[in-house]
Formats: C-alpha cells, sequence, structure tokens
C-alpha cells in the first residue's frame, strides 16, 4: 500500500502570498501553496521547485510547503514575513535568448551569530544586513 502524506489546500496562506508577490513575476510563474499536516516537521515553510512532470500535467513551476500547525501559531505580521521568505527563494531571471525563466537561490546572508558577535559583521553581506538592521531599527 502506499503511504499518503497529510496535504490539504492552504487558502490563507495563497492570499498572502498574492499579496505579496509583484504582477509581473505572477505573469512569469505558478506557484502553488500547500499545508502539509504531518507531525514532526522541522521547518515551518519550504519552497520547492516543482519537478518536470508536475509542471508538465499541472503547470505548477513551484510548491510552498507550510507546516500548518506552527503557521497558525505567528502573528498575522510573522505569517506575512515568512511567506516573504519563501517566495524570495524564488528568483526570476533571463535565459541567453532573454525568455524569463525561475529558479531557486539561497539566502542572502548566512552566518553563525557567535561568529558575529565575536568578529563583528566581517563580510559584505553582513555588512549590508546590518545596514538593514539599523534602518528597520529607527
Amino acid at each position: 500500500m502506499l503511504k499518503t502524506n497529510k496535504l490539504e489546500e492552504a487558502p490563507e496562506v495563497k492570499a498572502i502570498m498574492e499579496d505579496i508577490i509583484p504582477e509581473d513575476v505572477k505573469e512569469v510563474i505558478n506557484i502553488s501553496v500547500i499545508f502539509d499536516l504531518g507531525e514532526a516537521k522541522k521547518e515551518i515553510a519550504k519552497a520547492k521547485k516543482a519537478d518536470k512532470f508536475l509542471n508538465f500535467y499541472t503547470g505548477i513551476d513551484f510548491i510552498i510547503v507550510v507546516n500548518k500547525e506552527e503557521f497558525e501559531k505567528l502573528s498575522e505580521e510573522h505569517k506575512k514575513a515568512l511567506i516573504k521568505h519563501e517566495t524570495e527563494h524564488i528568483e526570476i531571471y533571463e535565459d541567453k535568448e532573454g525568455n524569463p525563466k525561475a529558479r531557486l537561490r539561497d539566502h542572502d546572508v548566512e552566518c553563525f551569530t557567535s561568529v558575529v558577535a565575536e568578529y563583528g559583521p566581517w563580510t559584505i553581506e553582513l555588512k549590508q544586513l546590518e545596514r538593514v538592521i539599523r534602518k528597520v531599527a529607527k
């Protein structure tokens, strides 16, 4: 017997995403959002590129999988931040012929807080992050 995952539609997340994603991006990619009801998820959410078979049959380019239990604990502002974070993993670019394409991308900044605590913002990315944090804190 096949093991099935416990998934369901996530209209609340879809509505948040629709408000966040710019119109020009919506014209290029099709993003689906689902809740994962499975237990012991280590992530609150994750953006994934749809495999070629799912894309062929459904037209979906990316899927954002959200841990429903953890998502529901978040404030409205933090829900928006989470979905913005996941959509930022989707990068739009142009191929050699100038056609719009999309791919997953890594985080702008990756670091350990213990290193920053000891050495300060020592990379260009950390310095940029420091400027953003100072601006937001004002």
